[in-house]
């Protein structure tokens, strides 16, 4: 079991923290020792899910701000950024004149070779490649230094299906590039017949408003302002779908040839479904990472949201500074609402910041034995205590002792890699991964460390969660059709043997429906295989960009093998003919002319400052009074509120959120009037009576007419 312990360990951090890695220069191309980190002055992303994909069209301003060029400097933009894996890049716009350019795609020597030609004429171009496997590169030129240019980066990628919603991964490392970040990041969201509501799982506080504007009509906006994504190591968005669909699948015909995307759950096809029960243990040094317990605890709670199902069982310990804390007595339910609760009960200051690992576990061991005797134990880690072998075995054993004998341990550890070693036996030791390794393999459980100086928290979380249910040694899905063939199978989802991992496969087939699935797996040394048929009701019609996504899938295992002359050009054909970008592909947007013209069927639909407000959803301006005194306040502050007209006390909600967009404090709005103000005082405390940290509160009034927002600033 050490063995696969330490190959879990080596997937799960090396591949996903080196992918985070974002440059954003600007640079002036003939006096190139003139340069600095640009800033992204506007961004909106909309989303459209496809099945188990989720196109992401990424619209950017760029600028020079606070780099002291001026308008006679003409200045390149680089920017280099990784996508989630399976991801697709389909097109590039820019805007050039308030006209949109969208790109060409063409092989990449010849789209460079254009490029470069172009910026020594000082013309308009703008250059997309691939650069690795999720590494990418957008060139623009020229960005005159006292001005902006914008682009449209348009992509797909596979989003994590769990049994009633699907979920994606924003580009929020872009953003947190820049040199000054955008005051805001819009989310547009335009659903259909799959999906209907979204939420931003790291912020549940911020809500998605109908807006409509000429291009896109009516679509569903939330705004995220930048405090609150500052202390964020990720940004996701969920989808919700009917739960009934274990398995989905959607086929796009195009002449005799046929292309689909399949998605499921192995532990659902198998009937592994019994709730869990989770205790979560919190180990913090804050000495020891470079990760803060907003960034860290916000991705823990999203994360187990979309986990876990109200059939599930919670518990939180972790190390306060009135020493050990329960958070309940018992398990709670794992809805959202237990979650909210659980993780409404710790925060930065309630945390002592000082490790108590072994405490912890044997806690954890004897609350499991005290509720039940059935558990398993989420270790949240970052501390260095027992580096040494010979400190951490005596540790190991009494902790080993004080478990139950069933209970699993899995690990997280975004402790800073070479924060604290020894060196034993001909080979390092860093923090507690000695301690780490042996107690997963102990248990049977997974463990997971950073590798990377700057450690990111939320991959690290992934790599472990859906493995809380179990594991498989191997796992095969196979598809056919009734009368035909299904060929060039991939699995676009990570690889994991994890029983709760979404499994997204992608495949082209000729002949006739229905679709015959075969999922064999092997667990324990026993082979298990279910045989089923999807018939035609459950079946959805995809449209092109299955096409893209199969194109992307099928790229990137050709790109795997052996170059030749042959096998390169058969990739540049298919990433033409398909408008999917490969390793040896380029997007290539060029200024207008006589055989280029504009794009006459782009539409700008990421709202931006252009966007109409429904009616129905207008911000409550001069309509209603939200006014807060003092502000910034001490000890308590008074809210002053004045109902809109026509909206009765029943149908609004006051509340108060963090900066993270945790729920801290819900107001009785019985008696608020819509004819004069009502005062209600807020003492700086939570539901649960506990005092409130310095920091930004938001204060939402939210009404059928819409939602105010006032910023409130405690300070002790």
């Amino acid at each position: 079991m050490k063995r696969i312990a330490i190959l879990l360990t080596a997937l799960f951090l090396a591949t996903p923290l080196t992918a985070q890695y974002v440059s954003f220069y600007v640079q002036h191309p003939q006096q190139t020792w003139k340069y600095g980190t640009g800033t992204i002055n506007d961004a909106t992303v909309v989303l459209r899910p496809h099945g188990a994909f989720l196109q992401c069209d990424l619209y950017l301003l760029f600028s020079a701000k606070g780099l002291n060029f001026s308008s006679a400097d003409s200045v390149e933009v680089q920017l280099n950024f990784p996508l989630p894996a399976g991801a697709a890049v389909t097109d590039l716009w820019l805007w050039v004149d308030q006209q949109i350019m969208r790109g060409l795609i063409l092989d990449r020597w010849t789209a460079s070779n254009i490029y470069e030609g172009i910026v020594k004429r000082r013309r308009d171009p703008a250059i997309l490649t691939k650069t690795g496997s999720t590494s990418y590169s957008l060139r623009v030129y020229p960005l005159p230094g006292d001005a902006t240019r914008r682009v449209m980066i348009s992509y797909l990628i596979p989003m994590t299906w769990a049994p009633g919603l699907s979920s994606g991964v924003l580009p929020l490392n872009i953003l947190k590039a820049s040199r000054y970040g955008p005051p805001m990041f819009r989310v547009r969201y335009k659903p259909d017949s799959l999906y209907n509501a979204a939420r931003i799982n790291e912020i549940p506080g911020i809500q998605f408003q109908t807006v409509t504007d000429s291009a896109s009509g009516a679509v569903l906006q939330a705004e995220l302002p930048s405090t609150a994504l500052n202390a964020l190591g990720q940004l996701s968005v969920s989808m919700d779908r009917p739960s009934t669909d274990s398995v989905f699948l959607s086929v796009f015909r195009r002449g005799n040839e046929g292309f689909y995307q399949l998605g499921l759950t192995p532990s659902t096809i198998m009937d592994f479904v019994a709730p869990r029960k989770i205790a979560v243990v919190v180990d913090y040094d804050s000495l020891a990472t470079n990760v803060r317990p907003p960034t860290f605890l916000a991705s823990l709670r999203s994360e187990l949201d979309l986990l876990c199902t109200a059939e599930d069982s919670l518990a939180v310990i972790f190390a306060g500074k009135q020493g050990l804390q329960r958070v309940n007595e018992g398990w709670l339910p794992g809805s959202s609402d237990g979650i909210e609760y659980l993780f409404s009960r710790i925060d930065e200051y309630r945390l002592s910041g000082t490790s108590s690992l072994k405490a912890l576990l044997l806690d954890a061991g004897t609350f499991i034995s005290e509720y039940g005797n059935r558990g398993t134990i989420l270790l949240v880690s970052a501390s260095a205590e027992y580096t040494d072998p010979l400190k951490a075995n005596p540790v190991l054993a009494e902790i080993r002792q004080g478990l139950p004998a069933d209970a699993t341990v899995n690990i997280v550890s975004f402790a800073r890699p070479w924060y604290k070693y020894v060196y034993m036996n001909n080979r390092s030791y860093y923090n507690n991964d000695y301690l780490f390794l042996n107690l997963s393999d102990m248990t049977k459980g997974i463990f997971v460390a950073a590798t990377s100086y700057t450690v990111e928290f939320a991959p690290l979380l992934k790599g472990v969660l859906p493995y809380l249910r179990g594991t498989i040694e191997a796992l095969d899905v196979h598809t056919s059709v009734a009368d035909g063939l299904a060929t060039a199978r991939y699995r676009v989802s990570d690889q994991s043997l994890a029983l709760d991992a979404s499994y997204i496969q992608v495949g082209r087939f000729y002949g006739d429906l229905p679709f015959e699935v075969e999922v064999g797996i092997l667990r324990g040394g026993v082979p298990e295989v279910k045989r089923f048929v999807i018939p035609d009701s459950p079946r959805r019609t995809g449209d092109s960009t299955l096409a893209q996504a199969w194109a992307s899938a099928h790229i990137a295992f050709l790109e795997s093998q052996p170059s030749t002359p042959s096998l390169t050009q058969q990739i540049v054909s298919l990433s033409v003919r398909e408008r999917v970008l490969s390793k040896f592909t380029a997007f290539l947007a060029l200024e207008p002319n006589d055989t280029l013209p504009a794009c006459k069927t782009c539409r700008d639909e990421s709202g931006g400052t252009t966007a109409v407000q429904d009616p129905k959803a207008v911000v409550l301006t001069q309509d209603s009074l939200l006014a807060v005194y003092p502000n910034p306040f001490n000890a308590s502050t008074v809210i002053s509120v004045r109902l809109p007209s026509g909206v009765k006390p029943d149908e609004v909600s006051l509340r108060i959120y963090n900066i993270l967009g945790q729920l801290v404090r819900t107001f009785d709005t019985a008696g608020l009037d819509m004819a004069a103000p009502t005062r209600v005082t807020w003492d700086a405390r939570n539901d649960h009576g506990a005092a409130q940290s310095s920091g930004t509160y938001l204060l939402v009034l939210q009404s059928p007419k819409g939602n105010m927002v006032k910023r409130l600033l405690l300070v002790k």
